[in-house]
């Protein structure tokens, strides 16, 4: 119990833990920290700061073993060149998969997402559904024109931007404004892969 100054950053803690002879470090409770350097601790190249309040429980500290409950606030996180406010997490972190519940209250990002993210490899995996109310993709980084986005998605797809995202998304009840031009859609079935070398979209 107390307060932890790092060269990564501070940590206020009231955590039990476990470190045996044999095994991982185990450990529960409340953590909180203002700007602490995950990635630096993990090991990843993609995450930055993080500002976190909440309980977390599991075990181990390296990135590729972690085994992790979280359930809390997540003031802002840093991945890849955006940094997200707003967030409230609930889930499990196991061998760089998340399966949880995310809520997430930026000012370029209004969403929930629910289901599994996949941290394995350079680009993320995601298999979940997403009630986005609204996404500016421009200022998220992940295009280089004006897109604004809202609408109900189901995922199945490997993407750290639109340019590279493989998979498919079913989309409904959803709008896509650019350039302030609106265009309305019920439904949408987005499909994208490789052909013989080739990237092909689909769009039904």
């Amino acid at each position: 119990y107390g307060t932890l100054q790092t060269n990564l950053g501070t940590l206020q803690t009231d955590l039990n833990m476990k470190f045996p002879a044999k095994g991982e470090p185990v450990y529960a409770g409340k953590i909180s920290t203002a700007n602490f350097q995950l990635g630096s601790f993990i090991s990843n190249e993609q995450l930055g700061s993080v500002g976190f309040n909440g309980t977390v429980k599991g075990k181990g500290f390296q990135w590729k073993t972690l085994d992790m409950t979280v359930d809390g606030t997540v003031n802002h996180l840093q991945y890849g060149d955006y940094t997200y406010h707003n967030i409230t997490a609930k889930g499990n972190l196991t061998n760089r998969l998340f399966n949880g519940d995310f809520v997430m209250k930026d000012p370029n990002a209004d969403m929930h997402l629910q289901g599994l993210v996949d941290l394995t490899g350079k680009i993320p995996l995601f298999k979940a559904t997403a009630d986005i109310v609204h996404a500016d993709l421009k200022a998220l980084g992940l295009t280089k024109e004006d897109f604004q986005l809202n609408g109900k998605f189901d995922l199945d797809l490997q993407a750290s931007s639109l340019a590279n995202m493989i998979g498919t998304a079913r989309i409904n009840e959803a709008s896509l404004i650019t350039n302030g031009k609106r265009l309305a859609f019920d439904s949408l079935i987005v499909n994208s892969n490789y052909e013989n070398g080739l990237k092909k979209l689909t769009a039904v």
